[in-house]
C-alpha cells in the first residue's frame, strides 16, 4: 500500500506497464491524479484534492488520505451527514465497523453498504407501486391504444395494457442491487465479496429491473416514513456508485485498474453547509449555498456584478456573503 496526503508527490519503485495500459490509466484517473511512470523503473505519484484508493495495473494500491478532515472512518461521516443521516445513525458506523480491521476507505464504505442492507433484508425490504406494461390476453388497468393499433392491430387475444405493480422491484432496491455488484467487484476481502454476492443475489431476484444514472435517482428518490429507514444504505449506494470508477482494459494480459475517489473540496463545501444551515436552523435564517448575488459587489450604491459565494446567509433583510475564510456583509456598500 503506498500511501499519500492530498496534493502530495512521491516516488516509488515500480514496473512499466505497456504505453497502451498507462495511456488507458491515465484517461481513467480522468486528472484526478497523476502517475507517470520514469525511465529508471520508478514511479512518480501526484495527488489533487480527491481521497479514496487507486489500484495500479501491477495489483498495487494508492492511498489518499485527507489533509483535515481525520480518516477515512471521518471523511464517511462527513458523507453521512451531508446525506441527511440522523446522528444515531453516523454513531452506528463504529458499531457496523468494529469487524472490519481495514481502514481502506473503499473497503470501510463496502462494508456499511452490505451491513446496511442486510439489515433491510432482515426487517424486510421495502414495497410500492409501479408503473408496469405488458401485453395480455385480457384488460387489466387499461388499454395502450397507440401501442395496441401500432403492435397489435386487429387482435382481440393480444391487449397492449398498462397497470400498476405492486412489489419489490422498485428504485429502492434496484440502487442497492447495482451498488452490492460494484463492491463486490471493487472489495479485495473474500469474505467481504462472498457477502456482497449473496446480497446482490437477493436483492436481485426481487428488483431486476433497470437503475438509471446516479444523479436521476437523486432526483427521483424521495422519502417519506415508509422508506425512511433505506436513507443510510442509500447513502453509501450513492457514495459508491459516484465516487469509483471500475476499468478493466486488457484482461487477457494481466492488467486490471479500479479506482475510489471523493473529490474532498466538493465534500467540504457540503458539510460546511449543513453545520451552517443546522447551527442557524430558524424561521428568520435562510442559508444558501453557492447562491449568484448581485448584492456583494456595489458602485455608487449600485449593483456593479454578481459573485458567486460559497454561502450566502440572509437574515432579517441583511446578507452574509461566505466565500473560503471571509465574510462579507452585503448590507453596506
Amino acid at each position: 500500500m503506498i500511501t499519500l496526503g492530498e496534493y502530495e508527490s512521491k516516488e516509488v519503485h515500480g514496473q512499466s506497464p505497456p504505453a497502451q495500459v498507462q495511456e488507458e490509466f491515465q484517461r481513467h484517473l480522468a486528472g484526478r491524479m497523476e502517475v507517470l511512470w520514469l525511465a529508471n523503473g520508478r514511479v512518480r505519484i501526484q495527488s489533487f484534492q480527491w481521497v479514496g484508493v487507486v489500484r495500479l495495473p501491477d495489483g498495487r494500491s494508492i492511498r489518499i488520505i485527507p489533509k483535515l478532515a481525520g480518516d477515512e472512518l471521518r471523511v464517511l461521516a462527513m458523507l453521512g451527514f451531508v446525506g441527511g443521516l440522523p446522528a444515531a445513525e453516523i454513531t452506528q458506523l463504529q458499531r457496523d465497523l468494529e469487524t472490519s480491521v481495514d481502514r481502506d476507505g473503499l473497503e470501510l464504505l463496502c462494508h456499511l453498504l452490505a451491513a446496511a442492507s442486510s439489515r433491510l433484508l432482515s426487517s424486510g425490504p421495502f414495497q410500492d407501486y409501479r408503473n408496469h406494461r405488458d401485453t395480455l390476453p385480457y384488460v387489466r388497468g387499461r388499454l395502450d391504444l397507440r401501442r395496441q393499433a401500432f403492435m397489435h392491430y386487429g387482435r382481440i387475444d393480444m391487449l397492449a395494457c398498462e397497470f400498476q405493480e405492486f412489489d419489490h422491484d422498485v428504485l429502492e432496491n434496484r440502487l442497492l442491487r447495482t451498488a452490492l455488484e460494484r463492491a463486490r467487484l471493487l472489495s479485495r476481502n473474500p469474505e467481504l465479496r462472498r457477502r456482497c454476492a449473496m446480497l446482490h443475489d437477493e436483492f436481485l431476484a426481487m428488483a431486476p429491473g433497470p437503475v438509471p444514472h446516479a444523479s436521476e435517482i437523486k432526483r427521483n428518490l424521495h422519502y417519506d416514513r415508509r422508506n425512511e429507514h433505506y436513507r443510510a444504505a442509500h447513502v453509501w449506494a450513492l457514495a459508491l456508485l459516484e465516487g469509483q470508477g471500475v476499468d478493466k482494459p486488457f484482461r487477457d494480459a494481466g492488467f486490471a485498474i479500479s479506482t475510489f475517489l471523493i473529490d474532498m473540496n466538493s465534500l467540504f463545501e457540503r458539510f460546511a453547509t449543513w453545520l451552517v444551515t443546522r447551527s442557524l436552523s430558524s424561521n428568520a435564517v435562510s442559508v444558501h449555498p453557492q447562491h449568484r448575488d448581485r448584492t456583494v459587489l456595489k458602485s455608487r450604491g449600485r449593483p456593479w456584478g454578481t459573485l458567486k459565494p460559497d454561502m450566502l446567509v440572509s437574515a432579517a433583510g441583511s446578507n452574509l456573503a461566505v466565500a473560503g475564510h471571509d465574510v462579507v456583509d452585503t448590507t453596506r456598500g
